[in-house]
């Protein structure tokens, strides 16, 4: 069946609206603390994905080393946290006197190593809304935290309401969560989308400009009236990706979406209606989350480096000449480049798949999301980190050397006052010994009884002028030595 261009158009739809978050609890406690009756684990199913990327999200199993865990929200789960209990239970959305009505079919948790997690909301819309009907309720249904946005439901007989805001912080309260990566910490998801067309009877250079429109509100999570350029709503724009004649791929920072058409060949409509929708439900989106955890795991070591400057800061305030202090410092630096290596080893992967088009899409989203961009800025904080703990170190060694000079100036202050000392009272003993020996040569002059030459009597005398000078020489090497010191040790201090 093919319809024409300017009817109203119905679609086959998907949306997931993805609130990411950073918490402070390791992976394995946060695995301690989910109620088993609330959260039920459940591995991803992917489709021709490599072995290895498969297994990043996986219950931890032989030969298998995941970074991740995935759960389903249980009914019991679904009440505890302000959800209708049953999938098919229809809520409606009030905002700006507008009226949607969608369905929440499941609730997903992603919990990664690196302190990075997701909350996924499975939504659907009624059959017949069409497309123009889902790119706005997305649009409203992506701000959590809108205190003007309204949704009620029914359950058993009583009207309630739900903010889902609310039940997302909720659920992620046992991790001790620490951010929503949005200023003010605002909850605004992610929005992940498909749209399947039918048939569309018209011009095909008109349909390419209508559907590049829709695919650029859509992968954005705009209403209608943003109005896109020409450049953005090209089908061959740096943010589309065409992987095969009827399907395009669209990514940006607000999300990530589909838009494809049957064409009236029936095995390519069976495939799009059956495998392809069931591809871009499970397989596409795991390459969404892993491209996303990348992009918060590195913010989240972006946000801790931030903090290093002032922590170091503190660390020196507290006290200046502690070496474990410094030492401490040190070990804030060496833990985030040990977490940014582990990333680097464990998390951050450029090929993912054999599959021509599933790489290409996948390289296309790490592009838009600037994650090698946020890889090479984080390296540059670290590097520059680095210096600064190296200079922290040299500061440290600076100080560890002056005060190993003040105290060898202190002892050789005291080994001269001790020398001092022994010269004191040498000088006494000699000066005593000199004037007793001095006493008997004024006997000899006033007697006029001077010795003979070479005599006993001479040399006494010749003895007595000799230590009077060598006194005097020493009173003068004591008075330089004395000086030379002082001048010194003030320089050291």
């Amino acid at each position: 069946m093919s319809i024409r261009l300017d009817e109203t158009i119905p679609c086959q739809q998907i949306t997931k609206l993805v609130a990411p978050f950073g918490y402070r609890r390791s992976l394995e406690e946060c695995q301690e603390v989910l109620p088993d009756n609330l959260w039920q684990f459940s591995d991803p199913m992917n489709q021709r994905l490599l072995r290895h990327i498969d297994n990043l999200v996986k219950k931890p199993s032989h030969g298998a080393q995941p970074i991740g865990r995935r759960w389903l929200l249980s009914e019991a789960g679904r009440l505890a946290f302000g959800i209708p209990s049953a999938s098919e239970s229809e809520l409606l959305l009030q905002m700006d006197q507008q009226r949607y009505v969608f369905y929440i079919h499941s609730v997903e948790l992603y919990l990664f190593e690196t302190n990075v997690g997701f909350v996924v909301f499975n939504i659907q819309f009624p059959a017949k809304y069409t497309l123009d009907q889902m790119i706005q309720a997305n649009f409203h249904l992506k701000k959590f935290t809108l205190p003007q946005l309204q949704i009620t439901y029914d359950e058993q007989g009583n009207r309630r309401s739900v903010n889902l805001g609310a039940s997302v912080r909720s659920m992620v309260e046992p991790f001790d969560w620490e951010t929503f990566f949005e200023q003010d910490e605002l909850l605004i998801a992610l929005v992940y989308s498909m749209a399947l067309l039918p048939q569309v009877e018209t011009d095909q250079n008109e349909f390419d400009i209508w559907l590049g429109r829709k695919l650029f509100h859509m992968r954005r999570s705009f209403a209608d009236s943003f109005k896109p350029t020409h450049e953005q709503c090209m089908l061959l724009g740096q943010e589309v990706e065409p992987v095969f004649q009827n399907s395009y791929w669209g990514a940006s920072m607000e999300g990530m979406a589909n838009v494809a058409y049957l064409t009236g060949d029936s095995s390519t409509d069976h495939f799009f209606k059956e495998t392809y929708i069931n591809n871009v439900n499970t397989t596409y989106f795991y390459l969404y989350i892993l491209a996303l955890h990348q992009r918060f795991a590195l913010l989240m070591l972006s946000i801790l480096a931030s903090r290093l400057p002032a922590q170091l800061e503190r660390v020196m305030l507290t006290n200046e000449t502690n070496e474990i202090l410094d030492n401490k410092g040190y070990e804030l630096i060496s833990e985030l480049q040990e977490r940014m290596t582990f990333f680097t080893l464990r998390s951050s992967f450029t090929q993912v798949s054999n599959v021509t088009h599933q790489a290409r899409l996948y390289e296309k989203l790490r592009h838009t999301l600037r994650i090698e961009d946020l890889m090479q800025e984080l390296h540059t904080e670290l590097e520059v980190l680095s210096s600064l703990a190296h200079v922290r170190e040299q500061k440290r060694e600076e100080r560890q050397r002056m005060k190993e000079q003040h105290n060898e100036a202190i002892v050789e202050k005291r080994q001269n006052r001790f020398q001092s000392y022994v010269m004191l009272m040498t000088t006494l003993f000699v000066v005593i010994s000199t004037f007793a020996d001095s006493l008997n040569v004024v006997g000899m002059v006033q007697n006029r009884t001077f010795p003979p030459l070479y005599s006993g009597p001479f040399y006494l005398l010749l003895s007595f002028g000799l230590l009077i000078a060598g006194a005097v020489a020493m009173m003068f090497w004591v008075m330089i030595s004395n000086w030379h010191f002082k001048k010194r040790y003030t320089k050291h201090q």
